[in-house]
């Protein structure tokens, strides 16, 4: 388990809404996840030579533009919310403060889930310039044992620059013990000169392929419109899931064939253990 943080960081947490202290008992409701799309069939496999792993229910919340007016700098504690809705709705009670819509566009949903963001994102010292730094499973894993979960939910950081099959790596973290795990996956966005010019996460959804075909991942993209584009920034995204294959290699990873300019490429995961199931 990494190390934790101060009582005090804990304390902020518990002002901004984010979770009350377990303390306090302070009887509150599960958060609402988004409904479950009636094509979606769960699926928790990850073989050596094929793997499908497939979650329903997922959130896609958009970020803000009040909070960040550079949104691609907000996408980590966005795309972080979207996996803690689920798990406030699967047996995670209280992890969450609040019974909100997260797709919701209109009060007091939209300014509760928007709030929610930016004060995950000051928990994870999130910049409007500069993104969020390396360390924020260390703020989920403060939030998860603020809410009496440090030994049912467990947040590392791993990469995926040097795996041969990341999708597959991907699928075997969130099929792994109880199955069902929560994964936030990053990526590095590069200049056509190769220059490395930010950083990017979105909610995993689904990672299927095989070994010796293609492989696919699906995640929910916290943007204002869909792949990226501008759009209204006072409404959560409503275009849940896109799906893109893993391109050509480099040492920077794995390119994601049509996303946004075509080029990011996978970098690592935030991955979120279900040590516990609770569901």
């Amino acid at each position: 388990m990494p190390p934790r943080r101060t009582l005090a960081r804990r304390a902020v947490m518990a002002a901004f809404g984010i979770g009350a202290t377990v303390g306090s008992m302070v009887p509150v409701t599960a958060a609402s996840a988004a409904p479950l799309p009636s094509l979606c069939i769960p699926s928790q496999t990850a073989g050596s030579t094929s793997w499908n792993y497939r979650m329903c229910g997922i959130a896609d919340i958009g970020p803000p533009g009040w909070a960040f007016p550079a949104t691609d700098r907000s996408t980590v504690p966005t795309s972080t919310l979207n996996a803690m809705f689920w798990l406030d709705k699967h047996g995670y009670s209280n992890l969450l403060v609040g019974d909100y819509d997260p797709q919701s566009s209109t009060d007091p949903d939209y300014s509760a889930v928007s709030s929610k963001i930016a004060k995950l994102g000051e928990l994870m010292d999130t910049d409007g310039e500069d993104g969020t730094p390396s360390g924020a499973d260390n703020s989920m894993n403060d939030q998860f044992e603020e809410k009496g979960y440090e030994d049912a939910l467990e947040a590392s950081e791993v990469g995926l620059t040097d795996e041969a099959l990341p999708g597959r790596t991907l699928a075997q973290l969130g099929s792994r013990g109880h199955g069902k795990n929560l994964l936030v996956q990053r990526m590095r966005h590069y200049a056509e000169d190769g220059n490395d010019i930010g950083g990017h996460a979105v909610t995993l959804t689904n990672s299927v392929g095989t070994s010796s075909g293609s492989s696919t991942i699906t995640f929910n993209v916290p943007a204002a419109a869909p792949n990226g584009g501008s759009g209204d920034l006072t409404t959560h995204s409503p275009f849940a899931e896109q799906s893109f294959t893993r391109g050509s290699r480099n040492d920077d990873g794995y390119k994601v064939i049509g996303y946004r300019d075509g080029n990011y490429r996978l970098s690592g995961a935030y991955f979120i253990e279900r040590l516990v199931d609770m569901s």
